[in-house]
This record gives structure tokens, sequence and C-alpha cells, in this order.
């Protein structure tokens, strides 16, 4: 069981931005008033641990957090407060500030909201708060007034919703349970490759991390080597420009990129360091610089090997695990889009006294909504004589 801490539309809002980043197959919703649906409400609120164990990790039911004030957060700002149907916020925290509300994450259905595994306020509070939210969940599905009260399916992988409208015979915990068994050889199989997401991931942190953090020790250590270089150059061409040989200055102007270069082509750096010392005997810090050239640049060229050696290692070692990581996630995405939340809500609705499809494009919801309808409903749609003969 999940309760949003924030106004539910915008939880509901952010769930189906980031759906297919959920580890979650459905988010399952009651929408309904209390007079309408009684019974419904009384049985979220009675059995809310059971629900909460039966959905587990492949569901997350929702329910508004009826525990206390409401809030309306603003991006990059804290909360204000605003009366909102009794659904609350917590407050006087930094966490509107989090990507929840500027980009994709990570599990993005435990952002905004919390995990209760027991109910954390008496029934007839949570009741009136699912009440409270029905007008708004209308809406956001694109429910008509004849639709409510129902149960909606959100099929997060598939981005489709079914609209349960509920029966006198309908029963929430025993739906999630028939749910739940339907569904079962499905998530064995993505809880097998979720932990080997897991396994892959932390092998690539234990190897990754030490052997990134000594290619980072290596390329301080050039980057270290080739500023004093760089700075010896520096003050090499300072003197120079002290000259008072407008040929030397012009020449100099000439040959800096050359001497800058060195590293990278020592005999044009030497070349240059030759013309230059023809004209300017005098500077003593040529003369260095040469016989630096000359030596092959020890130092430099020594770090820089050791940086390569340092890459070369961890891309030995890291690849391997990444490729094994890559295509674990290519798995576990595959069986995503083959799960079809949608075909196992179908399997178990008969049960319930619902029976047959109909697709509804006048709903104006986030994502194409089919409704489930209730077996009487396709009685009733029967011409009069073929029903009394």
């Amino acid at each position: 069981m999940i309760l949003t801490e924030i106004p539910i539309i915008n939880y509901l809002q952010r769930a189906v931005a980031a759906a297919t980043e959920t580890a979650y197959a459905g988010l399952i919703l009651v929408v309904g008033r209390d007079a309408d649906v009684g019974e419904l409400t009384e049985e979220t609120m009675r059995n809310w641990h059971s629900l909460h164990s039966v959905t587990r990790e492949h569901f997350a039911f929702v329910c508004p957090d009826a525990s206390g004030f409401a809030y309306q957060p603003c991006p990059g700002s804290e909360p204000r407060a605003l009366a909102t149907n009794g659904i609350t916020v917590r407050g006087g925290s930094h966490k509107w500030n989090r990507p929840f509300w500027n980009a994709r994450g990570i599990e993005p259905l435990h952002e905004g909201a919390r995990v209760a595994g027991d109910r954390p306020f008496p029934k007839a509070t949570g009741r009136r708060a699912i009440t409270g939210t029905a007008n708004e969940l209308g809406a956001f599905l694109g429910l008509n007034e004849a639709l409510i009260p129902c149960v909606a399916v959100l099929c997060l992988w598939e981005g489709k919703a079914l609209i349960l409208p509920t029966t006198s015979a309908f029963s929430l915990y025993p739906f999630l349970k028939g749910l739940a068994e339907s569904f079962e050889e499905t998530s064995r199989e993505l809880a097998t490759i979720r932990d080997q997401l897991a396994d892959a991931r932390w092998q690539l942190r234990q190897v990754e991390g030490p052997l990134a953090r000594a290619v980072g020790h290596r390329r301080q250590a050039l980057n270290n080597v080739m500023a004093r270089w760089d700075k010896k150059i520096r003050r090499t061409c300072e003197e120079l420009e002290r000259s008072i040989d407008p040929e030397v200055v012009t020449r100099l102007e000439a040959l800096r990129p050359a001497l800058h270069n060195a590293f990278e082509a020592p005999s044009a750096a030497l070349a240059a360091i030759e013309e230059l010392s023809a004209l300017a005997p005098w500077c003593t810090r040529l003369t260095h610089v040469g016989w630096r050239i000359r030596d092959g640049l020890g130092r430099e060229r020594a770090a820089a090997g050791r940086l390569v050696a340092a890459e070369d290692e961890l891309a030995r070692v890291v690849t391997p695990l990444q490729q094994i990581l890559a295509n674990a996630s290519e798995q576990h995405e595959q069986l995503k889009k083959a799960a079809m939340l949608s075909s196992h809500v179908i399997a178990v609705v008969p049960e319930f006294g619902l029976r047959t499809i109909r697709s509804n494009p006048k709903l104006n919801g986030p994502w194409p909504a089919d409704v489930i309808q209730r077996r009487a409903d396709s009685i009733v749609a029967q011409p009069l004589e073929r029903r009394l003969a």
C-alpha cells in the first residue's frame, strides 16, 4: 500500500510520466464515494495489511494520505499550505527540490509517497479521504459519472488503463489475490532478472570504484606534471618578451604554439628553440627547456603512461560486467513488455460479475482505457424480443 504525500493528481501525473521506470506492473485505485462504494472503502481500510501483503512488489495500491493537513508544493521551493480533500504532504523538508518535480527518476512511485504496511489512520478518516478524491480521480482518468464507483487498474508498462465498475459481487482482496496468483509466474521471472541486475550492479560497483579512483589519481598526477611543464614554458616566453630586440619578440609570437606543443611534437619545439637561441643566446631558460625536450620529457611521459595503463585496466575489468548488466537490463525490459498485466486482469474479473471489454475512446484520460462491462450490461443491451424468447 502506498500513501501519496502530495495531491493525488500530481502524484498520478508523475507516476504516469515515469511509468516505464518503475518496478511495479500496475497501479490500483479505488474511485468512489462512501455513499455508493461504502463496502469497498470499508474493506480497503479493514483489510489494509492483507491488501499490502498480497500486492507485494507487483502492484502499487495507492491511497490518499488522510493523516494531516494538505500542502501544494511548488517546484524548487518549500510547500505552501492548501486544503485539498484531506490529502497530506509532510512539510519542513527540502524534498520538493528532488528530481520528482523536474526530471524522471528511479522508482518514481516512491517519490512523493511512502509505503505503509499498516493503516496509519482510523477507518472513517480513510474512507472520507477516498471519497474526497473521487471527483479528482474521475477527471484524471476521464471517467463519466456512470462509471463511478469503480476500481481503476493502470497497466504501467503497457500504457493503458482498465476500468472495473464495482458490483455487489466484487470484493477487493479476492480480486487482488487472484490477480497476484495469475501474475505469479511472470513476477518470479521478473524477480530472477532483478536479482541478476542487482548482483551485476553490485559487482560493477565493487570493481569499478577502486579502479575509477585510480584513474582519477593518475589523471590528476599527469595534470600536475603538465601544469609544471606549462609553467616552465610560460616563464621562458615571458623572459623572451622582455627583450628589446623586436626580432626576438616577433619570432616568439610565431613560434610560441610550437613551444607549448612540445609534448606532442618535440621536433618542432626543438627547431623553435634553436631559432630563438640564435636570436637570444642570453636566455638560459631556452637552454634548460631544450635539454628537457631532448631528454624525452621523462616525468611527463611516465605519468601519461601510468594513466593509460590505469584506463586500460578499468576497461578490461569493467567492460564485461557492463555487458552483462546491459544484457540483463534488455532481458528485463523485454519481459516487462511481454508481461501484459491487462490480460491477467481480464482473466480474473469473470469471477466478480465482470466479463467483456468495451473500449471507450470517449474517455479523456492519460492513456487509452478499456471498460470491463458488468455482466448485467450485456444482458440489458440485448434486443427485448430476444430476452423474452
